[in-house]
């Protein structure tokens, strides 16, 4: 019979992970080129507490992010080295 490796069936067309609200948003400062204390004041944070904010946001963004990339079946393997122009002709 041969050795079982188990089910190599891919998905087809798989199912893009749209993050939440409050994900993006943490997603959108950061690509803007702002800091922990930027995210903080984008969710309405003020003064020393925006660090703090800020830095509570990252960590969820980034507990959020770990099992959806984890789970991302679209087979795009990108090198790391790769530049924009490389990574999308390799997507």
């Amino acid at each position: 019979m041969g050795k079982r490796r188990g089910d190599v069936r891919l998905v087809g067309t798989p199912d893009p992970v749209n993050p939440p609200p409050d994900i993006d948003t943490v997603i959108e400062v950061i690509l803007s080129g702002g800091n922990v204390a930027d995210v903080g004041k984008a969710f309405g944070a003020k003064g020393g507490y925006a660090d703090r904010r800020g830095g509570a946001e990252l960590l969820g963004a980034g507990k959020w992010a770990k099992p959806a990339a984890a789970n991302d079946n679209t087979g795009r393997i990108i090198p790391s080295g790769a530049t924009n122009s490389e990574a999308r002709e390799a997507a």
